[in-house]
């Protein structure tokens, strides 16, 4: 019964990542241009430390480039949840990579995790479609994977900070 469905097992033999979000440090997203790092923080230390995330929240996120400060948790949960849902819809074994928006790439997004790390860049729309090409470190040949990914990459630096003025929760 707790065994996964034959969709289910298909599903996550298709998807490009297979750490767990938790597991995400660091992210660096480079677009058109632009850089933008997000850490996850480890927590207030020391007794006069500041606490900067909620008390229920084990550990928020950090925008450090180009501008410091909070980061919008949701906003990086959207992005690290898109990221380790990214699937890939065909492989494209012999193509050029200048034919496909790879040489330069259109953007890179860079991870990190506690015992590995990866590069995926952004490649051209595929015509007619939903997806865009991709380059993932370590995979042989380009991918072909839905397109939602960009649009939380397209976002400028500014709209990654925090909107609240105090990182606080609510005690019940």
């Amino acid at each position: 019964r707790k065994l996964p469905s034959s969709d289910e097992r298909r599903s996550v033999a298709d998807r490009i990542f297979r750490f767990e979000g938790a597991a995400l440090e660091t992210l660096e997203i480079e677009w058109q241009g632009q850089k933008l790092r997000l850490e996850r923080e480890q927590g207030a230390k020391g007794a006069d430390a500041v606490p900067t995330a909620p008390p229920d929240d084990a550990a928020g996120w950090r925008l450090t480039e180009p501008l410091a400060g909070r980061a919008d948790r949701a906003l990086v949960e959207r992005l690290v949840t898109a990221l380790l849902e990214l699937e890939r819809k065909r492989a494209l074994e012999g193509a050029a990579r200048s034919e496909l928006g790879l040489e330069p790439p259109r953007g890179q997004l860079r991870w990190w995790t506690g015992d590995a790390s990866g590069t995926l860049e952004i490649g051209g729309d595929v015509p007619a479609s939903g997806n865009v090409v991709v380059a993932v470190a370590g995979q042989p040949a380009p991918l072909v994977v839905p397109r939602a990914l960009i649009a939380e990459l397209e976002r400028p630096p500014g709209e990654w900070r925090a909107k609240e003025i105090l990182p606080v929760g609510r005690e019940g």
